[in-house]
């Protein structure tokens, strides 16, 4: 069992002030013309000579010369330098993935916690943390950088880091992992990092890329099949880009009159199965359409807003279905596409069939329903219209037939996790007096669950990141927000 903590942070600014001046030139001339008329004596004034006008015009010159050289240079190799802003540490480590099974029924103990300080950039709404168990690593990305460590007990692996800047986005396709970042205070200073995710390794940067459409909630926005989606400025177009070189695969524009939605929780997500080819090392064949899929919501000029399924690895609109209201948040499962838009949640198969809904403004509230896959069923956890706060409803859907398979009421649950057909929910509180968090082992088949004490305690009131929840390795990892 694993804590991530979150604490206020101070953002501390560094800045450096360079003085130089240049080469001051002056230039002047005397001349003395005297007259003699008769015996009388002439008093003659002077004046600088025109060889001296054109020295003193040529030393400005030099001089504005001088300065606007010695401003670009201190630009290029002094304020845009990499040996002063990036902190970059690397390993040549190996590491094992892990099995897909979480910990038994039974008492947690902690085997490892680490504290991330919340990094407040110039960007309001992207001071969040966000964590991912894959590979063998625990990836932990917030405004400061990534740090990666070796999941099964902690130690720090790689991290990446840059002064000045602020970490606005990352996500990961096939062993590579692609951070975003913005210069602090100049938000037009775009800058992606391609790593190796193992290792550490830069592969490549690209300046002046734009991700498409990052979650406020996870800083992650979609990738899969080896390629990365980027925007153009306007959110008008669709990109792809590799994640082994940089490199621009394909275009995409979006739907005429439609734009990707920016500064949304979760207007995205993807799903990248680890056996599809990868485009980017130059395969072509894919086993079916949705191998790895990326959905993505977008808004639309007077018309609805439509969830649009893209194919990552070669751009192709795979299918599209209509929104009914505002900021939606989207969720992709390996089998199964989520999206909540204000009016109803509804779920999709991979190839586009709705196979449930529920309505209701509320159903999800102010975050996206908690939802797994496990065991060919859907799990979904979502608000019940006139129960009182902590009392949600969870619910398995067959995957395809959309049958209800079983219901129950269950305690508001703060996240999910699934591994090896097991599902495990995080509730916030033991019971209704009891202080520190509970985890409910569920068994898909029947909902029936088991409940275990939590070795700490969540505080709802708490802002800056969300409850996450993640099993592999026979063991479990969450992350809470701590003052």
């Amino acid at each position: 069992m694993s804590r991530g903590r979150f604490c206020p942070g101070r953002v501390a600014r560094a800045g450096a002030t360079r003085q130089g001046g240049g080469p001051h030139h002056t230039a002047s001339g005397t001349g003395m013309r005297s007259a003699e008329q008769g015996g009388g004596a002439g008093v003659g004034g002077s004046r600088p000579g025109p060889g001296g006008g054109v020295r003193m015009a040529l030393g400005l010159v030099a001089g504005a010369l001088a300065v606007a050289l010695c401003a670009v240079l201190v630009e290029r190799f002094v304020l845009h330098a990499e040996w002063w802003q990036v902190r970059h540490t690397v390993t040549g480590r190996p590491v094992a993935p892990q099995t897909d099974v979480g910990p038994p029924p039974g008492p947690l103990a902690v085997s490892w916690e680490q504290t991330t300080r919340i990094h407040r950039g110039s960007a309001a709404g992207y001071d969040g943390v966000a964590y991912d168990v894959s590979r063998g690593q625990v990836v932990t990305a917030s405004g400061g950088g990534l740090v990666v460590r070796d999941a099964r007990d902690g130690a720090e692996r790689w991290s990446y880091r840059r002064t000045g800047w602020t970490l606005l986005g990352w996500t990961s396709t096939r062993s590579r992992l692609v951070a975003y970042f913005e210069r602090d205070g100049r938000r037009g200073d775009r800058l992606l990092v391609g790593f190796d995710e193992l290792s550490g390794a830069q592969l490549w940067r690209r300046d002046g890329e734009r991700p498409a459409a990052v979650s406020r909630a996870t800083l992650r926005w979609p990738a899969g099949a080896g390629v990365v989606l980027t925007t153009d400025d306007g959110r008008r177009t669709l990109y792809g880009v590799s994640a082994l070189t940089g490199k621009r695969l394909w275009r995409s524009p979006l739907p005429k009159g439609c734009r990707l939605f920016e500064g949304a929780a979760q207007p995205s997500d993807s799903l990248d199965p680890p056996g599809a080819p990868d485009p980017a090392d130059g395969g072509n064949a894919r086993k079916t359409p949705g191998d790895a899929l990326a959905a993505l919501a977008v808004g639309c000029r007077d018309q609805d807003g439509r969830l649009l399924a893209v194919d990552p690895g070669h751009g192709r609109v795979l299918w599209s279905r209509t929104l009914a209201g505002e900021s939606p948040e989207v969720r992709v499962l390996d089998g199964a596409v989520l999206v909540a838009d204000g009016a109803a949640l509804r779920a999709f198969t991979a190839g586009g069939d709705q196979i449930a809904g529920w309505d209701g403004d509320g159903v999800c509230g102010d975050r996206m329903c908690p939802a797994v896959l496990a065991g060919g069923r859907l799990i979904v956890v979502r608000h019940q219209e006139g129960k009182g706060a902590g009392t949600d409803r969870m619910e398995a859907v067959d995957v395809p037939s959309g049958a209800v398979a079983w219901s129950r009421d269950v305690p508001g649950y703060a996240a999910l996790a699934e591994a090896g057909g097991t599902v495990y929910a995080l509730r916030p509180r033991l019971a209704d007096q009891l202080l520190p968090a509970g985890v409910d082992v569920v068994d898909p088949a029947d909902g029936r669950a088991s409940t275990t004490p939590a070795p700490f305690a969540i505080d709802p009131d708490l802002t800056g990141a969300r409850p996450w929840l993640a099993a592999a390795g026979g063991l479990l990892y969450a992350a809470v927000a701590e003052a």
